[in-house]
């Protein structure tokens, strides 16, 4: 909801003016209903009125009507995400002057949601609306930039990229420049700037960033405004590494992906969950998705309309590792612990003896694998063990477990039997990937947990 919310009297106002044809006033308002600043929300109001104000030329009420159907509210109906009505306002927006539009619609071209991708011309696109002001666009350009998507890969113009959010007080932005310091990426190592930048990140409560701070254990008195005039010293290779693979079972398969999540990302990851968590839910045997004692974290879904350009990168690459489309993933789930909870030992994969399972596997058949991805250290507690397996793994910051729900016939396994167990201290944040073995439709009636 907009902090700076107009109060009843002024919404009044908006609608007296938006009845008599004011454009602008018809784009107020439809933000008004869109967000909720009259109390409540209402798409179908919200489309309304922005329709109305982009029949008259308002480019930026036009990108938010591509913005409604990318989040699944095309023509104010709560029916699932419209990629082809979101390109066609958004475009339309776009050559009308909307940086916002611009934003959107790269990041869609880049990133193929529901439509053919054009990854030149979309991060392009992001990259403009960075020139142009946007500050997303800004970190989405950098990244892109400094991982080659969509565009080569320019270690020198993405440290700019990163430089210019940090003077316009990102925290991610102080955050990577911390890092890259600190390791040495593209930049001579300087851990004395490394500590100045990333006290500005944990200044802002960045995720990750204090407990990174702590980790250089020295005092820094450097000035972080030196960071934004370092220079590329020479581009090192592409970050991440390859990650280090090591097999703890054939059969059922289970994989550790060691360092395969940079810290930057596992700090985005939280950064953009952290707002949106709500208690966790489990898919019961017969349909229906509830609150359950067997699991008491937190969790939230990064829905294909919510990825930014990093979440995606991150999807791809865990889909690489595992060798299936990523097509076949479910929306990426954030999942949080504080000392007490857990996940009490259960099944990823959906029983087709169970007839509320019936649902899930409509929506891309089995779970075949499942990959977890720790994300911050823990201190005490929160492994994940497979107590049919006798295994138990720690939760390593940056490692991935990656485990097959499936044997060869492609029939359940029930030895992947596994559990969270409980966080003793600290807390956890991990981020689950479920893969299935055919490409993953999402029902907005229906329940995936």
């Amino acid at each position: 909801m907009n902090t700076n919310a107009p109060n009843l009297q002024d919404i009044s106002a908006l609608t007296r003016d938006a009845e008599a044809g004011v454009a602008a006033a018809q784009f107020n308002l439809g933000l008004v209903w869109l967000y909720g600043d009259a109390g409540e929300q209402n798409p179908e109001k919200a489309w309304k009125w922005l329709e109305m104000a982009a029949d008259q030329g308002i480019a930026e009420a036009r990108a938010a009507l591509g913005v409604m159907c990318l989040n699944g509210q095309p023509f104010g109906q709560t029916t699932g995400p419209d990629a082809g009505q979101a390109r066609k306002h958004l475009e339309d927006a776009f050559e009308s002057g909307s940086v916002e539009a611009g934003f959107r619609l790269g990041t869609l071209l880049l990133t193929g949601l529901g439509v053919d991708p054009e990854p030149g011309r979309g991060a392009g696109m992001i990259e403009d609306a960075a020139r142009r002001g946007h500050m997303l666009a800004l970190t989405d350009a950098a990244w892109c930039l400094e991982h080659g998507l969509g565009m080569k890969r320019n270690p020198a113009r993405a440290l700019k990229a990163w430089q210019l959010a940090a003077e316009a007080g990102m925290p991610r932005g102080w955050f990577t420049l911390g890092i890259w310091l600190m390791e040495g990426r593209h930049v001579a190592a300087d851990r004395a700037l490394a500590g100045a930048c990333l006290s500005q990140a944990a200044g802002q409560d960045y995720p990750l960033a204090a407990e990174t701070l702590g980790q250089l254990q020295e005092e820094s008195t450097a000035d972080p405004g030196q960071a934004l005039n370092v220079k590329v010293r020479e581009a090192t290779g592409p970050v991440p590494a390859q990650p280090e693979i090591e097999t703890l079972r054939d059969s059922p398969r289970i994989r550790l992906l060691h360092n395969f999540i940079p810290l930057e990302v596992r700090a985005h990851l939280i950064d953009r969950a952290r707002r949106l968590i709500e208690p966790s839910k489990v898919l019961t045997r017969d349909g229906t998705v509830s609150r359950k004692a067997i699991r008491t974290s937190g969790e939230m879904n990064f829905l294909p309309e919510m990825r930014d350009i990093t979440i995606w990168h991150l999807e791809q690459r865990l889909h690489q590792a595992a060798g299936i489309p990523s097509e076949n993933g479910e929306p990426l789930i954030v999942l949080h612990y504080t000392p007490g909870t857990e996940y009490k030992p259960h099944y990823d994969y959906f029983d087709p003896a169970d007839p509320g399972h019936a649902r899930g596997l409509r929506h891309g058949g089995q779970r075949i694998v499942t990959m977890l991805s720790y994300l911050n250290p823990v201190a005490a507690g929160g492994a994940t063990a497979f107590p049919e397996l006798d295994l138990t793994v720690p939760p390593e910051p940056g490692m991935v477990l990656e485990f097959c729900n499936t044997a060869d016939d492609s029939s359940i396994d029930p030895r992947t039997l596994h559990a969270g167990l409980p966080v003793e201290e600290g807390e956890k944040w991990l981020a689950t990937r479920w893969i299935r073995e055919d490409t993953f439709i999402r029902d907005p009636d229906e329940p995936e947990s």
